[in-house]
């Protein structure tokens, strides 16, 4: 997930909803300036679970994917990824590549100044998948291992083999959803970077006796909330009835008739 865009679609969402993020945080029980704090650390998948609750909206909303991408060909690029039908590879693992790109140095210079060059090492990594008789890839910069992050993301379309690499016109914004998409496609392939990170996930979870549900992975999730089923018992839990049921069994005169119901000798 991108933090930073992350919390800047719940600070919209907010504002849409004429509510301060700080009263959200208290509404949602959440310490004061825990969402801004999640510019520096993943944010927990059950918080965004509770604001997408609260709000009524889908997972996607609350991240930002639709805000940001609200595009067609990069939504179907999304979905088509995610559902395995789109498969992505390395420039450097496969005979058969579409033509390289070599402009993004030059871009990636332009989008990092300031930087202190002792201290940052700037990474370039690319992908490619087929798409009809053409290609389209992926290129990003990144500095030391902050890959989920990049500085720089393009998009490319070389229409067949003999056609030039055509550069799309897409910002950072729109594509990092289907960067991220097609990092954690990879499996055996994927960078050691998301490889690591899964391995502390994986460690983190082990025998553990709750579910973690930062280790369920995101469209499982995404799948359980929007089914009909679980939307309905949700429903039910929000109802007038089953509240005043639940207040009904927490009295403490029905909980003590229940005691005495308990203790009287059954008739044979």
């Amino acid at each position: 997930m991108n933090n930073e865009q992350i919390v800047n679609s719940i600070k919209s969402i907010c504002k849409k909803h004429n509510i301060t993020v700080t009263k959200l945080e208290e509404t949602l029980g959440m310490s004061q300036g825990l969402i801004s704090r999640w510019n520096k650390s993943d944010p927990s998948l059950s918080k965004i679970i509770d604001i997408a609750q609260y709000f009524n909206l889908s997972l996607d909303d609350i991240v930002g994917y639709k805000n940001f991408t609200d595009d067609k060909f990069i939504e179907k690029l999304i979905v088509q990824t995610t559902n395995g039908n789109l498969k992505w590879f390395n420039y450097n693992h496969s005979q058969e590549n579409p033509k390289q790109y070599f402009g993004l140095s030059s871009c990636n210079i332009c989008e990092q100044q300031e930087v202190d060059q002792y201290h940052t090492i700037n990474n370039e990594i690319s992908y490619f998948s087929h798409i009809g008789n053409g290609y389209i890839s992926l290129y990003g910069t990144y500095q030391d291992n902050n890959i989920k992050n990049p500085s720089t993301i393009l998009l490319l379309i070389q229409p067949d083999c003999n056609a030039n690499l055509i550069k799309q016109n897409y910002s950072k914004q729109q594509l990092i959803s289907l960067w991220l998409k097609v990092l954690y496609s990879l499996n055996e392939d994927a960078p050691d970077e998301i490889k690591a990170e899964e391995l502390k996930n994986s460690f983190i979870s082990e025998d553990s006796e709750k579910t973690d549900f930062n280790s369920i992975p995101y469209e499982t999730i995404k799948t359980f909330l929007n089914n009909s089923e679980f939307k309905k018992v949700i429903e039910m839990i929000n109802s007038r009835e089953f509240k005043n049921l639940q207040q009904t069994f927490s009295n403490p005169e029905f909980q003590a008739a229940l005691q005495t119901m308990s203790n009287i000798p059954k008739i044979i």
